[in-house]
């Protein structure tokens, strides 16, 4: 998936308006599909991944359970390492992510959610905000002006 992506991605800003203009004509300008429409039902879940990656909806990602989360923070580091103004520490099984902003600090905590099986996360805190792996909801609500998580691993 992640070369089939960037390759979409590499297309998509060869378009004029690709960041504003209707998603699904954009989807098929690089797709050209002979289904113009096909990417319109996709496009409200695009809506909610894309704005909570890019850090605009906070608290919007959460993460079924598996067995036995074995903690590895190398798939995290692996995928913050490009976000700009977001910081990683790691100790034990916590990692600390500080960021410059809140909206970087949620780009960076749900990219993270996003790799919560490879990475073994069980628990993510962001101010009074919290969730646990196999909660559907978060519980609490984090500061507007939030800077800091704690991730849990293992």
């Amino acid at each position: 998936p992640w070369y089939s992506s960037l390759r979409f991605y590499d297309e998509l800003v060869k378009f004029p308006g690709w960041e504003t203009e209707d998603i699904n004509d954009q989807a098929q300008k690089v797709q050209r599909s002979g289904f113009p429409e096909a990417y319109r039902k996709h496009v409200p879940n695009a809506t909610v991944l894309a704005e909570a990656a890019r850090g605009l909806t906070p608290q919007a990602i959460t993460c079924l359970s598996f067995a036995e989360p074995v903690a590895d923070p190398s798939p995290i580091e692996r995928v913050l390492e490009p976000v700009p103004g977001v910081e990683i520490a790691v100790e034990g099984q916590a990692m600390t992510i500080t960021a410059e902003d809140s909206r970087q600090l949620w780009s960076a905590v749900h990219l993270a959610i996003l790799n919560t099986y490879d990475a073994g996360i069980t628990r993510v805190k962001v101010g009074d905000a919290s969730w646990e792996l196999g909660d559907r909801e978060w519980s609490g609500v984090a500061a507007d002006d939030a800077t800091s998580a704690t991730i849990t691993l293992g």
